[in-house]
């Protein structure tokens, strides 16, 4: 999302460690971005080829505004957008969270 990248490089916000997901059972965090109003929802696919991360931004002040990604160690890659179809946005949602 490139907003949220612009208000994350002006913050100088630190992303949040993922090797604490490990210790949990459900592999899953969150972080506010503050200016952003709204933040990041993040959980850690263990895949046994790659593990993935797959994190969903959005904005309480900007509609359709959620956006999903997988990310893998080589690339981030969007996997759907609300203002694609919020149906299906939704539903991919729901998949992972």
């Amino acid at each position: 999302n490139e907003k949220l990248g612009k208000v994350l490089a002006k913050s100088q916000l630190r992303l949040p460690p993922l090797a604490p997901l490990l210790e949990t059972e459900n592999l899953q965090g969150n972080f506010v971005v503050s200016g952003f109003y709204g933040g990041v929802v993040f959980k850690l696919i263990s895949d046994e080829d790659a593990p993935y991360l797959v994190c969903h931004s959005s904005s309480r002040v900007i509609g359709y505004s959620g956006k999903l990604y997988k990310i893998t160690a080589n690339e981030a890659v969007l996997i759907s957008s609300e203002s694609d179809n919020d149906r299906e946005h939704h539903q991919m949602y729901k998949k992972y969270f």
